[in-house]
């Protein structure tokens, strides 16, 4: 178990990282295209005449094709390599990572995530992502074993600079508890209470809030095209079959 000198230490050396940029801001390598948007709806099975037919997106509110907006962080990705070599980190969060699990925080697991969209992204734009270690808890006892809950929040904007969107990424790097140390007698040690792990959080976008809305109040409603009454899920802005923006529920 860690002694209290050495987890204060280390304490100190995680208090650094928080508000550091991880790296340069990431340009994306392509600019937003129709080709890649295609690629996507046909991967996904969207099949929203906004995103690929260019007669019905014209006579949308859009006037044009736009991307999905969970595209939005696919535009910055990068390639596998750069995720390679933990031993030899690259970036501010690789080095965050590495500090932890030299100390014996071996585990990660992906806790929540959420994303803002501001506006759709059209053929040309070329996005930029900023990424940004936002904050580092306290110690946690969980159910996997303990450990620290690191949150990022990337930035997306465009060849304006203007922002498009964000996204809050959240990890936890713990000590597994087959490692020897189980999360209830560090809780007993240290104090820390046991958080019982939630489910990640839906991305809450312009056309699909409502639902999550009536959902957290106990209600299962679904969409209805107000011209055809052809009801359709997931949420959408535009009715599939008639193309269409009115609905209710």
């Amino acid at each position: 178990m860690q002694s209290p000198e050495a987890r204060q230490a280390l304490e100190a050396q995680l208090r650094a990282y928080t508000g550091r940029a991880i790296g340069p801001p990431r340009v994306a390598r392509d600019p937003v295209n129709e080709a890649m948007i295609a690629q996507w709806c046909d991967a996904m099975g969207d099949t929203n005449p906004v995103y690929q037919d260019a007669p019905a997106a014209a006579a949308s509110v859009h006037g044009e094709v736009v991307a999905p907006p969970l595209m939005l962080q696919a535009w910055t990705l990068e390639g596998w390599v750069m995720h390679e070599g933990y031993d030899e980190p690259r970036t501010e969060e690789q080095r965050l990572h590495k500090l932890l699990t030299d100390a014996g925080y071996t585990g990660v697991l992906g806790t929540e995530t959420e994303q803002h969209f501001t506006r759709y992204l059209r053929p040309g734009d070329r996005i930029t992502s900023n990424t940004v270690i936002e904050q580092i808890s306290e110690q946690k006892a969980t159910g996997v074993g303990v450990g620290y809950f690191i949150t990022t929040r990337t930035t997306f904007s465009d060849q304006q600079g203007e922002e498009v969107g964000w996204m809050t990424f959240r990890v936890l790097k713990f000590i597994p508890k087959d490692a020897g140390q189980p999360a209830a007698s560090a809780a007993a040690t240290d104090g820390a209470e046991a958080a019982r792990p939630a489910r990640i959080k839906p991305p809450l976008g312009h056309d699909n809030a409502w639902w999550w809305n009536k959902i957290a109040e106990g209600k299962f409603e679904l969409q209805r095209c107000s011209a055809c009454a052809k009801l359709r899920h997931p949420p959408g802005p535009m009715c599939p079959h008639c193309q269409s923006l009115a609905w209710d529920s």
